[in-house]
Parts: structure tokens; C-alpha cells; sequence
């Protein structure tokens, strides 16, 4: 199948004969896009990468800004390319005891960036599958330098995994690799790691706050609201100091609950932090995808007389944060607002939490000085 030579174009939905699982969704169709990537879901318009995680199912062998080309794809079920992908698998991931039943093969040959008479591009990316695993290869040719903003790697729709291949400038993607093959990257990406534990993914550099003590993010504003003892909100604020408000909040020093304040408060850990000297606060909310669903199976293993339809996840996250005046400390915690339409849970999740000698606060604190 070639794809037409369209400034931003993607192919028509392409069929899979064979299912392609990744990272535990099961795909029967991908598109494929001039600028060098593919995506499984829905066609994906953008005037440029944006950096991973990108919160999209994707495979980007290398995006960028690629001139009108022809990219060429096919789903391959031959002896000679299974042989072939099964003895590369079994090199790369040698204890997986691998065999290739499909091939699906997207090939970018001789494409040139848009708006440069460069030299010509080449690169590909397998989608392998086959005993009920799968695998993405990104095999590079000759890759000329360009000043259009390009990366490489993958991502799934909530970033509970993503992966950016680390080079500074897309002409070493010829002699770079993981497996010791130069020009060559492999990656399993059927399962999720196992090593994401007890927080849930993270915001990515577009939702962080301000790096400076006493900072608070603008207000977060959610599509079905947060019911918090009886009251409904559709506004979050995340503050530096490690806690949520529903309200703009001023009072910076913790008070031990019940707090005598007239905002309700949802505290992970509030102390004092600054985030200047390391460290990052971010958050997220999420509508869709893997996430809901851990969270719908979380929900219901914690509160088993409830079964209803999740419909959005807020996440802040407060990483590798030191206390203020102390720059060798670090804390990571985590607060997880979990909203179906008429009930609400709170998750708290903590990692390394370093000790301190300031004053600290945990827990909730509902207006009128309620302690819960």
C-alpha cells in the first residue's frame, strides 16, 4: 500500500490481518502518516511533534517535517520475513522463546524534509507480533541533520509508558541502538512494566507548575464536577506546598486539622517546598484509556459495594521535591481524584518521603473546620 503524497497525510485506515496487542490494547487497523509516524486510534493532524509523552497511542521512527513523499506499507506473512523477524526477536530478547506469525512493515525510502533540498532520508518501522507478544523495530538509513523539530519514539493515549530515543541530533539515529545493532532499536510492547508500582502516570512538561516555593497552579477545570462532602467542584488548584484546593489559597504555613479554614483541602503532604532546586510538581486529568481502568479496578478492589462508570481521573504529582532550606531532601507523593458521576474517592500514594523538622500536615479538612 503506498500512501498519497499529501503535505500532513496519513493513509486511509489500513486493516491489520492479524491483531497487533500494544501495551494490552488489542488494534485490528493503524494509520500512517507522511511525517513519520503511525497511530492505531484515529487520524492525527499536528503542524509539529510535540515532546513525549504526547498522551496518544503512537510509534514515531521519526517524526518530523517530512515534504510531500510516498511511504510505502505492508502487512507481510511470508516463510522468509517470519524466519527473519523470529530469529531477530529471539536475538534481541532471548529469553521470550519468540515466533513471528505477522510482519507489518511502514517504510519511508528517500523522503526529504519539507522546505530543503537535504539529502534524502530513509527509515522504517516493524510491527511484529506472533506467541502472544509484540515487538516494534525502528531500522535508520542514512539520516540527514534538520532544523525542523523532530523526535523519536513511542507513546501510549495516557503515557503509562513512553519511550524517547536519546539522541541530540537525529544524524546519529544511523549508527545508534539498544541492541547492539547499529541503526537498530527493538522494543517489547505488549504488557505494561511492572515498575510504574503505586503511582499512577504522571503530567508531562506542559502541565507542570512553577519551579518556586509558595507557587499554585492556575485553575484546573474538569468537565464533571468533584463532589467533596456534599459540595460540587469543577475547579482544582495544586499547590506547591504539597496540597489540592478547590479555591484560590493563601495560607502557606501547614495547620494541624481541623484547620478553622474556610476552604476545603485535600493534603498528600503539605509542608514547604521548593521545586527551584530539584524536583518537579505536575498533574493531569484523564477522560480515557488504561488509566480509568486501573482506577475502576483500584476503586472497586478498595470499595467493593461500588461498580459504577468512571468518567475522569485527576492526577497531581509532587517528584523528587526537596523541603525548603533543604536541598538534599526528596519527596515523591502523589494525590489521585477519582470522580464518577455521583461519588468521589481520594487516593494517596507516597514513595520516598525524606524526614524533616518543619511542621506538616496529612489528610483532608472540609470548610467549617470539619476533620476527617
Amino acid at each position: 500500500t503506498k500512501n498519497p503524497a499529501e503535505y500532513f497525510g496519513s493513509s486511509p485506515l489500513i486493516p491489520l490481518a492479524q491483531p497487533f496487542v500494544y501495551f494490552g490494547i488489542i488494534y485490528n487497523q493503524l494509520h500512517v502518516y507522511q511525517n513519520g509516524f503511525l497511530t492505531f486510534n484515529w487520524p492525527l493532524f499536528p503542524s509539529s511533534p510535540p515532546t513525549l509523552p504526547a498522551n496518544i497511542d503512537i510509534v514515531a521512527p521519526l517524526w518530523t517535517d517530512i515534504d510531500n513523499s510516498d511511504v510505502y506499507v505492508q502487512e507481510c506473512k511470508g516463510v522468509r520475513v517470519l524466519q527473519r523477524a523470529t530469529n531477530d526477536i529471539r536475538q534481541y530478547f532471548p529469553n521470550t522463546n519468540f515466533s513471528a506469525n505477522s510482519v507489518s512493515i511502514c517504510t519511508w525510502g528517500n523522503v526529504k524534509y519539507f522546505g530543503t533540498s537535504a539529502q534524502n532520508s530513509s527509515f522504517q518501522v516493524l510491527l511484529i507480533s506472533g506467541s502472544g507478544l509484540s515487538f516494534i523495530v525502528f531500522n535508520y538509513g542514512s539520516i540527514p541533520q534538520t532544523k525542523h523539530i523532530a523526535l523519536a519514539g513511542y507513546d501510549t493515549d495516557d503515557s503509562t509508558s513512553y519511550y524517547t530515543v536519546p539522541v541530540s541530533n537525529v544524524a546519529n539515529l544511523t549508527h545508534s541502538t539498544n541492541i547492539n545493532v547499529k541503526g537498530r532499536w527493538a522494543f517489547r510492547i505488549d504488557t505494561l512494566p511492572k515498575e510504574h508500582g503505586l503511582f499512577y502516570p504522571a503530567g508531562n512538561q506542559n502541565t507542570q507548575n512553577p519551579c518556586q516555593s509558595n507557587a499554585s497552579s492556575p485553575a484546573w477545570h474538569l468537565q464533571y464536577p468533584f463532589l467533596y462532602f456534599g459540595r460540587k467542584y469543577h475547579k482544582i488548584y495544586v499547590d506547591n506546598n504539597g496540597l489540592l484546593t478547590f479555591e484560590p489559597f493563601y495560607e502557606r504555613l501547614p495547620k494541624a486539622f481541623p484547620a478553622n479554614s474556610n476552604r476545603d483541602i485535600i493534603a498528600p503532604l503539605w509542608a514547604k517546598f521548593d521545586c527551584s532546586v530539584s524536583g518537579n510538581i505536575s498533574y493531569r486529568v484523564v477522560t480515557r484509556g488504561r488509566i480509568l481502568d486501573r482506577a475502576r479496578n483500584d476503586i472497586k478492589q478498595y470499595f467493593p459495594q461500588f461498580g459504577f462508570s468512571i468518567h475522569t481521573v485527576f492526577i497531581a504529582t509532587w517528584n523528587r521535591v526537596p523541603y525548603l532550606n533543604s536541598p538534599t531532601t526528596e519527596s515523591s507523593f502523589q494525590v489521585v481524584l477519582v470522580i464518577f458521576r455521583t461519588l468521589s474517592f481520594v487516593i494517596m500514594n507516597y514513595g520516598n518521603i525524606s524526614s524533616t523538622d518543619q511542621s506538616f500536615q496529612v489528610g483532608q479538612n472540609k470548610n467549617l473546620a470539619t476533620k476527617f
